[in-house]
């Protein structure tokens, strides 16, 4: 069973399905089990049913996630960044079962205690959409970062002629290096998503300066790396082609920047 949220123009802003499954952390938690969030998909049961949609497009792909303090024992809480917020307006739910499809509209309405300009919640939602992408980036780098290095290191034990040796240590250093470097890229978006995330407003022009600063950072460690991909390591591949070791491959795509969080 799924259950798809929709803009007005059809355009898809969330999907969940029965078949959804918690990630488990990366890394151990440093709290008890029941502080940590609950994943709810859509049942399948026959009758009424409750599901709960936060209002937000999904969260971003991060590295590390945290948890936020308000919580409720044995209710959970939310892992952090979590996807934007939407606008105001009208969307349309779509639920798919059984091979049929059926929709309800619906109205997001902005807190009425709440005093902010059209304008104010738009540039929100467009800074925590360009923040997602550049996360997007930063995490799929990573992700072929991390890969080259690992094919890296197997090749360590390999019997390779001195150049060959030396051109594999240049490149182990510049992929550690730009590991490093978006590895912090990703911990300062995350937390920026967070924070022009935690109110109804327009974001400062801080929150601002911050995005442009490390969406630089993730974009010259991208044009380093696709240099390396296309200059350097088609060279390094012939090398080890000649002695008959496999060649380093990098297989993830990292997105385009610009893109929307689809």
């Amino acid at each position: 069973m799924t259950l798809e949220i929709r803009d007005s123009r059809g355009g898809l802003v969330r999907r969940f399905s029965s078949d959804d499954r918690p990630t488990p952390p990366v890394e151990p938690p440093q709290i008890a089990v029941e502080w940590l969030p609950r994943l709810e998909p859509p049942t399948r049961s026959v009758g009424l049913n409750r599901f709960v949609w936060d209002l937000r497009y999904p969260p971003p792909p991060a590295a590390r996630y945290g948890y936020s303090i308000a919580a409720i024992a044995g209710q959970g809480t939310v892992a952090e960044p979590q996807g934007p917020l939407v606008l105001p307006g009208a969307y349309e739910v779509r639920l798919g079962v059984g091979g049929q499809t059926y929709t309800r509209s619906l109205r997001v309405e902005l807190d009425p205690r709440v005093h902010v300009a059209d304008s104010g919640v738009v540039a929100q939602l467009r800074l925590g959409l360009d923040i997602w992408n550049a996360l997007a980036a930063q995490h799929a780098l990573a992700g072929s970062l991390r890969s080259a290095r690992d094919q890296i290191s197997a090749l360590a034990a390999r019997s390779l002629d001195r150049a060959t040796r030396a051109s594999l240590t240049a490149l182990d250093g510049q992929v550690d290096s730009l590991a490093r470097a978006v590895d912090g890229a990703g911990d300062e978006l995350a937390g920026l998503e967070t924070a022009v995330e935690s109110a109804d407003r327009e974001p400062t022009e801080q929150a601002r300066a911050v995005f442009v600063a490390q969406r630089e950072r993730v974009g010259g460690a991208l044009r380093r790396w696709q240099q390396l991909l296309t200059a350097e390591l088609p060279a390094l591949n012939a090398r080890l082609g000649r002695q008959r070791a496999p060649a380093v491959h990098i297989e993830e795509h990292v997105p385009d920047t610009t893109a929307g969080p689809w």
